[in-house]
């Protein structure tokens, strides 16, 4: 790993879109890298992987030797548990929770990548996506929706949206809208467990609704 030095001033300096877009640069005495998930190399700038952090890292968690051994390498690198890469200036990109990454059709899906998508339409206020089991690729992306109003757009019109602008694996398989607020911990947090129970739930009707009826050998539509 390699320690980045910051060229061009205090972060808190930078234009806010930047800001928004990036963490920065390792902090004096740190050092950032990003793993590959399956072999552990360190990865070229651009590609996502594990982050890692050694240098000025906390020796462990306290009184927790086997939490300790799971998160931090003998050296004391610390597996942070989070995805993301670097930029040619060493600059970090979060791109989520490796636990919580969308596996879809061996490709992954970073969830806050659609989730900052969704928020650039005019009427999401919040928005949401998780992975539900799907039989065929592994996973698909389910989008939970907060809108303005209920009027100002719906499930079809933010899928065109999603499907012009934003490669096809990652469009969500369904966009579930809604008009009151997703839930947050006390800290302002998404609450992604109670939403993927809630999108596993859509899944699984959604899967029920297209089988054919028992015995039935054409199309469900035409089972009546």
């Amino acid at each position: 790993m390699r320690t980045v030095r910051r060229s061009d001033g205090n972060p808190y300096d930078w234009p806010l879109d930047r800001r928004c877009a990036r963490q920065g640069t390792a902090l004096p005495g740190n050092r950032v890298a990003i793993i590959d998930k399956q072999t552990g190399q360190v990865q070229p700038p651009g590609e996502l992987g594990k982050i890692v952090v050694s240098g000025c890292a906390s020796p462990g968690h306290l009184g927790q030797p086997d939490e300790t051994a799971a998160s931090f390498d003998p050296d004391g690198t610390f597996r942070t548990g989070d995805l993301g890469h670097l930029d040619a200036n060493g600059e970090l990109h979060f791109a989520g929770r490796a636990s919580e990454m969308i596996r879809t059709g061996g490709i992954n899906v970073s969830p806050l990548e659609v989730e900052e998508f969704l928020l650039t339409y005019g009427a999401v206020e919040e928005a949401m996506v998780v992975g539900i089991a799907d039989p065929k690729a592994d996973q698909v992306p389910i989008a939970l929706v907060r809108t303005t109003s209920p009027h100002d757009t719906d499930e079809a019109t933010l899928l065109a949206f999603c499907r012009d602008q934003i490669a096809a694996y990652k469009v969500p398989r369904r966009i579930v809208l809604r008009t009151t607020a997703l839930p947050r911990t006390a800290t302002g947090k998404l609450v992604r467990t109670a939403l993927t129970e809630e999108a596993q739930a859509l899944g699984r009707a959604r899967r029920a609704d297209a089988e054919p009826a028992e015995g039935c050998q054409v199309s469900p539509e035409a089972c009546g």
